[in-house]
């Protein structure tokens, strides 16, 4: 009998527990919010970030960060707190870095630059009672032993912890070299044209004289190229580089041995006539204007 009470006991406190914890975990994430979404802070460690679409993660405990991102930040960078959640045994923020990088990367002779936003999430290791027993104040002050907060930006850099970072200018007389870079960009694109139109026209050239005179291979070919005909032509930059690849088939039924190879030569050699002549039709539709 007793066996039984305690067993029921136990039910019953599982399924409290069960009912109670997400109204719980929502009320401590609702206090956590309440103090920081929406904050200005300065970030105490170092972080990593890829600084594009995504948050990068940055693992802390006490003051050591570990994070694997491509682009080091010092300690002092200034960010917004974008999103707090609450985990059993740590707070994850995500902060979105107040000021864009500066990054090169090179096309061709050209050095070009973009500004890019920066993201990061920090996962702050608290301890696991403070979160069972929905202590804000404690995980309030592991927060704030990392990121020191303000209500605003412009006090966030007034902070002797702030380390002053300004997005990098970009180069002088970056414009001319933009007006360069599209040039020569237009120039290389109409010269890939070129040589893909002067690919089709010597593959068309070399399929014509391939051309049989046997009946197997005519039909063979004819059918190839009423299988390929009315292919969508992708936009112009897979136009340009788009690979020709045929598509398989048996043959018609009563062709002996021979008769079905000379079929499928000439089946493959339909697909390709029309491929190349939808290349040569269309690709001219690609050319570019070069800026003057």
């Amino acid at each position: 009998m007793g066996g039984r009470r305690s067993l029921l006991a136990a039910a019953i406190l599982l399924a409290w527990t069960c009912e109670s914890a997400p109204a719980n975990a929502g009320r401590l994430d609702e206090a956590m919010d309440s103090r920081w979404l929406g904050a200005w802070v300065v970030i105490g460690v170092e972080v990593r970030s890829n600084c594009d679409a995504a948050y990068t993660d940055n693992r802390i405990s006490g003051t050591l960060s570990a994070g694997r991102g491509r682009f080091a930040f010092e300690p002092g960078e200034l960010a917004k707190v974008t999103d707090v959640d609450v985990h059993r045994s740590r707070v994850d923020v995500r902060l979105e870095l107040a000021e864009p990088l500066l990054v090169s990367h090179r096309d061709g002779p050209f050095t070009l630059y973009d500004r890019v936003a920066c993201r990061v999430e920090l996962e702050i290791e608290v301890p696991r009672a403070a979160v069972r027993g929905r202590d804000a104040g404690t995980l309030d002050g592991a927060l704030a032993a990392v990121l020191e907060r303000f209500a605003e930006r412009t006090a966030a850099e007034r902070s002797a912890r702030w380390n002053g970072r300004r997005c990098d200018e970009f180069p002088p007389d970056y414009e001319r070299t933009l007006a360069e870079y599209r040039v020569w960009k237009a120039e290389q694109l109409n010269r890939q044209i070129d040589a893909r139109l002067a690919r089709a026209r010597d593959e068309l050239i070399a399929l014509g004289r391939a051309v049989r005179r046997d009946r197997a291979w005519l039909d063979g070919f004819a059918a190839g190229v009423a299988e390929r005909r009315d292919d969508r032509s992708p936009a112009c930059p897979a136009l340009i580089g788009e690979a020709f690849t045929t598509r398989k088939a048996d043959g018609p039924a009563g062709l002996d041995e021979e008769q079905t190879r000379a079929w499928q030569d000439g089946w493959r050699d339909g697909q390709a006539f029309a491929f190349w002549l939808r290349v040569l039709e269309r690709l001219p539709d690609c050319y570019v204007e070069v800026p003057e």
